[in-house]
């Protein structure tokens, strides 16, 4: 290949990469629905247990000290 064309060439690929930052660079990008983490919701016996767990082994911690 003679440089005339690998010149061409690099200005094609230059002209390219340019339309694409210009492209990305204008749009804003907004995060798409499968990046987003999805919530678990916790029910309020579930809520209610844990709470209850927890006293207890501060109270335990409490005696203990």
């Amino acid at each position: 290949m003679s440089i005339q064309k690998l010149v061409v060439e690099i200005d094609k690929e230059m002209a390219r990469l340019q339309q694409a930052r210009i492209l990305l660079s204008s749009e804003e990008i907004a995060p798409t629905t499968n990046s987003r983490r999805k919530h678990h919701i916790m029910s309020a016996a579930a809520r209610r247990k844990i709470s209850l767990a927890q006293r207890k082994r501060w109270r335990e911690q409490r005696k203990a000290s």
